[in-house]
């Protein structure tokens, strides 16, 4: 970012054209990036500088609350994933995350939660979470969960973390778990276009 007295004076280009170009001399491959939507002047200027967008993502948050009682799926008891299997489960997730979602990002952040739920029919998930004192943030649920699993899951981690905010970052807006995010009780708080640029 630029402080506003030193925009329109292309910092912003120098800083990005010097980062670049020592991405070159690393022999990097690819550079990576996400530009809040409405903010013209950093999308057009990384335009210009060759990255091309690749989809939109959207910041999602439910503000703290217990969720109305589900008799249906109090009927249901989550276990808590061991902090041991966090790592192995998160290889079996879905596909394609953002760099701020990617596994490594959040084995480094740390402080990461998880809840697993199998049902008699044999349909099983997980969703994996991290909780800080005061939020609960990047969520991750399994590859291929069911709809009514990945509900019943949110809806016990909500009742489980009554006080937590919540916030998500980066899910893609054609994400097929958004709607259930917002029967959930989650809103979009603003959008971010992915852009990327390839060096080699």
């Amino acid at each position: 970012g630029v402080i506003p007295y030193r925009r329109q004076k292309r910092v912003g280009q120098y800083l990005m054209e010097l980062m670049l170009q020592a991405s070159v001399e690393r022999n990097v491959r690819l550079v990576q990036l996400e530009v809040i939507v409405g903010n013209e002047p950093a999308h057009n200027l990384f335009l210009k500088l060759g990255f091309e967008p690749t989809r939109e993502l959207l910041i999602i948050r439910r503000p703290p609350g217990a969720p109305d009682p589900i008799p249906a799926y109090d009927e249901f008891t989550p276990q808590e994933v061991p902090e041991g299997d966090i790592p192995h489960m998160l290889e079996g997730r879905e596909v394609d995350p953002s760099w701020v979602e990617e596994n490594s990002s959040l084995l480094n952040a740390g402080s990461l939660r998880g809840f697993h739920l199998e049902v008699p029919d044999g349909r099983s998930g997980w969703v994996i979470f991290q909780r800080t004192p005061f939020q609960l943030t990047h969520f991750v649920i399994s590859g291929g969960i069911d709809a009514d699993i990945a509900r019943i899951l949110l809806y016990h981690i909500h009742k489980a973390y009554p006080m937590q905010d919540t916030k998500t970052e980066n899910l893609p807006e054609n994400h097929r778990m958004w709607p259930i995010f917002q029967e959930a009780g989650y809103f979009e708080v603003f959008r971010r276009t992915e852009m990327f640029l390839y060096l080699r």
